[in-house]
């Protein structure tokens, strides 16, 4: 497990005990940045152990197995669709692109089968080999540790990996790094605050997110690494707390909201947190906050 001594979104020192619960969490701690809002975990998963996890025990406990079946196959390729519809006006023909954390490749054979050049890196072993098998371009592995030449892209994909990573700056600095000039970085993350107002209250957070994003602390990080947001839209029916972002490299300051703001998601998410003997006291900003500690 590794402690963090700064918020990954912002790089402030100082946030409070967000709570203490969860779907599966084993001894981290969900905390709240008092400078941006962000929520992330300390401690977590120190880079060897995610990196034993993903390769099968997080798609046997989060997809099921650690291969897919037919019908988790058809279930991916509709959503693949779903997110093609609403990124296709961006593709161009003669264009190359990559998808991170790609599973078994649902978007990339959707992209192949509008004529799209395309490859993916995925952690997991058995996603990767089943996304072979559909004659998909699929490394595993992760970006940018990926073997192989360093082609410039017209567009990289993240449908649900942002989340998952432990330093997300330096990947999206990695990510503005590659991208082809006037090439666009697609990145779908859930809303915390969005899915809080749904069904999922304190059993939402989860071990292998990290970090639990929000518009605004996305659209913060994005402007810190470089990466100007275009557009950014949430998903339809069963999935409106999904946030897709799609931004382009560019100059753009960080937005600082005023504190006002960050205590108004702070009472928020505190309000729609199941209470219970495992969270972290009801407090305002205005107290004396938790300064690097882990408890």
């Amino acid at each position: 497990m590794k402690t963090r001594t700064e918020c990954p979104i912002c790089g402030h020192g100082v946030w409070r005990m967000l709570c203490r619960s969860g779907l599966d969490l084993e001894g981290e701690r969900v905390r709240f940045c008092v400078r941006c809002g962000g929520v992330f975990l300390s401690p977590h998963m120190d880079e060897s152990d995610a990196a034993a996890y993903y390769r099968r025990e997080y798609s046997r406990r989060y997809r099921g197995a650690e291969r897919p079946d037919r019908a988790a196959t058809a279930r991916r390729d509709g959503i693949a669709q779903e997110r093609f519809r609403g990124l296709a006006s961006r593709f161009r023909r003669e264009g190359l692109y990559l998808e991170i954390g790609c599973g078994a490749g649902s978007f990339l054979a959707r992209l192949a089968a509008a004529g799209h050049r395309a490859a993916g890196v995925e952690a997991a072993e058995g996603y990767a080999a089943a996304g072979r098998e559909r004659g998909l371009a699929i490394e595993t592995g992760t970006f940018p540790r990926c073997s192989g030449p360093a082609p410039r892209y017209d567009g990289i994909l993240l449908f649900h990996v942002l989340e998952h990573v432990p330093e997300p700056a330096d990947l999206l600095r990695a990510i503005r790094d590659r991208l082809a000039p006037g090439g666009f970085v697609a990145i779908e993350v859930p809303d915390v605050l969005v899915a809080l107002d749904g069904k999922f209250r304190h059993r939402y957070f989860q071990r292998p997110h990290l970090i639990d994003f929000h518009r605004a602390s996305l659209e913060h990080l994005l402007a810190r690494t470089g990466l100007a947001v275009e557009s950014a839209m949430y998903g339809p029916a069963g999935r409106a707390h999904h946030l897709l972002v799609v931004a382009r490299a560019g100059t753009v300051p960080p937005s600082w909201h005023p504190p006002d703001q960050v205590r108004t998601w702070w009472r928020r998410l505190r309000r729609r947190i199941v209470l219970s003997r495992t969270l972290a006291p009801l407090s305002n900003l205005g107290s004396r906050p938790c300064l690097g500690t882990t408890s």
